[in-house]
């Protein structure tokens, strides 16, 4: 889903680079280095796709056979995850949503 080009800051800031949306009322997770994680992003196939999905659930990591229970269930409430059609562009695509909420981060978007 493209963004609009001259969309408001606050409604282009809740879609990722891939279109997808994101929750910016993630608990943030700190980090020993003094940053912060809302995802950790990992990465399965999951009905003929690849989806990244948040490996941090409720404020904390979780591994990885809990992480995908809970984005299972989730998608079947109906909540859409970044998917596609490659694991190639599904790696690329989470590196891109992490730099570009680290960006926002930076600029005071938290």
């Amino acid at each position: 889903m493209p963004l609009p080009k001259d969309g408001l800051l606050s409604v282009a800031r809740s879609f990722d680079p891939s279109g997808y949306f994101y929750d910016f009322d993630r608990p943030k997770l700190r980090n020993p280095d003094g940053s912060y994680s809302t995802e950790e992003t990992m990465t399965e196939f999951i009905d003929g796709r690849w989806v990244n999905f948040p490996s941090i659930w409720g404020g904390r990591r979780v591994d990885f056979d809990t992480a995908l229970e809970l984005t299972r269930a989730e998608m079947g409430r109906g909540k859409v995850f970044p998917n596609f059609s490659s694991l190639e562009e599904a790696k690329k695509e989470a590196v891109a949503r992490s730099e570009w909420r680290g960006t926002l981060g930076l600029l005071g978007f938290d």
